[in-house]
């Protein structure tokens, strides 16, 4: 059975990322949303696949995982997941749970987290528990007030299926320390709009360059070797494992020929993007970056008619109006990109926005929706699990 490989953010009380829950599943189009399938089922090689990428996903953050029949003796075989100071495992409503399971996975290190219908109904409290999840949506306040009075003391308070950032609010004034959803891809009117700083002259001399029928990349060559941090930056791309040279690069020029104009075109334009990062906005940023990167490889998978640098714009940008708090018609005015990318990012329909619609639904693990864009017999499970773990491994090389 093929699979797709996913992850969705945890954040605490200030909105920062401090985890991912990991999310894997079939594309028989049964599982939906957060529904996960045992990872038995995926048989000893998509295991390994699977739980060897965890750190690259997790970024050495957290990880959650949700429990399933055999998970034990995965952890057994698996070294990624034998120093467990920060595996959470997730227990999920209906799940039978054996005393003795729990045991051994806090024997093991890990910290266990489960469904607040463990909590409720007159059933016994877990004693092993160090996390109780709420449905935020879907559980009266008066119910959450209860447990929280009741159990805080005893737990952390992780809120589930947070979409708003109302629902953010309320639910951190009620005292949930941990939030997973995607509110925070929304703008919130709880922040200034932040202006767009000055843009760096040496980019816009590069930039301007390229987009010429025939750049001239002496002339670019000599914009980037007057700037000593920028060339160390380039240096250190080329050659990093991810461009994999076969010899060590050293020059400029030599370089900038490796590189190629499209992969140059949007370094330069990252480095312009980067320009307005902060600690608030670093997940924002990093997902525009994978979302660019991811539909930039998606469309030569495709081989859709979008080429260039197109795709990659539009998954760019595609968070600036969250990142700046401003409205996206307003600051496509000012972005020096094609009007294609202008109408997919104004949600107006065309290639490029089914393309990014795509995207967004495997970034949030909606594997329905995927396999209705785009049949599997065009792009199968693990070409796409390969075509996203590039992208996270390109982001992460650009962004540190």
């Amino acid at each position: 059975m093929d699979d797709f490989m996913a992850r969705r953010p945890i954040t605490d009380n200030k909105a920062r990322v401090c985890g991912y829950h990991m999310l894997f599943g079939p594309h028989t189009g049964a599982i939906l949303n957060t529904a996960i399938v045992g990872y038995t089922e995926f048989g000893q090689v998509k295991q390994s696949q699977f739980f060897t990428t965890l750190d690259e996903l997790s970024e050495h953050s957290a990880v959650y995982l949700d429990y399933t029949e055999g998970l034990l003796d995965i952890i057994d075989s698996h070294t990624a997941l034998q120093e467990p100071s920060d595996r959470i495992i997730l227990f999920k409503k209906g799940l039978y749970v054996h005393t003795d399971t729990c045991k051994k996975l806090k024997a093991r290190g890990f910290k266990l987290a489960f469904d607040s219908s463990f909590f409720s109904n007159g059933a016994t409290p877990p004693e092993a528990a160090d996390i109780m999840i709420v449905e935020f949506p879907m559980t009266s306040l008066a119910v959450q007030s209860g447990l929280i009075r009741k159990y805080r003391n005893k737990v952390a308070f992780l809120a589930d299926k947070i979409e708003t950032w109302s629902d953010f609010r309320v639910a951190r004034d009620m005292g949930y320390a941990l939030f997973q959803g995607f509110f925070f891809l929304w703008p919130t009117d709880s922040l200034r709009q932040k202006e767009i700083k000055a843009l760096d002259v040496c980019l816009i001399g590069i930039l301007s360059e390229l987009d010429k029928p025939e750049p001239d990349f002496k002339n670019i060559s000599e914009i980037i070797e007057h700037d000593l941090g920028l060339s160390y930056k380039l240096l250190r791309l080329v050659n990093s494992a991810y461009m994999a040279p076969k010899y060590r690069i050293k020059s400029i020029s030599h370089a900038l020929t490796y590189l190629g104009t499209r992969e140059l075109h949007q370094w330069i334009s990252m480095l312009m993007f980067s320009g307005v990062k902060s600690a608030e906005n670093s997940e924002l940023i990093r997902m525009s970056l994978i979302r660019g990167k991811l539909m930039a490889l998606t469309s030569q998978e495709l081989q859709l008619k979008s080429t260039g640098s197109e795709p990659f714009f539009t998954g760019l940008f595609s968070l600036i109006d969250v990142i700046l708090n401003r409205d996206i018609r307003d600051l496509l005015v000012g972005l020096p990109i094609s009007e294609d990318v202008k109408i997919a990012l104004r949600g107006e329909g065309n290639e490029l926005q089914s393309l990014l619609k795509f995207v967004v639904s495997y970034e949030q693990a909606e594997w329905q929706k995927i396999e209705d864009k785009y049949p599997l017999n065009v792009i199968t499970p693990q070409r796409m699990v390969s075509i996203y773990m590039d992208a996270h491994r390109w982001a992460t090389l650009i962004d540190n």
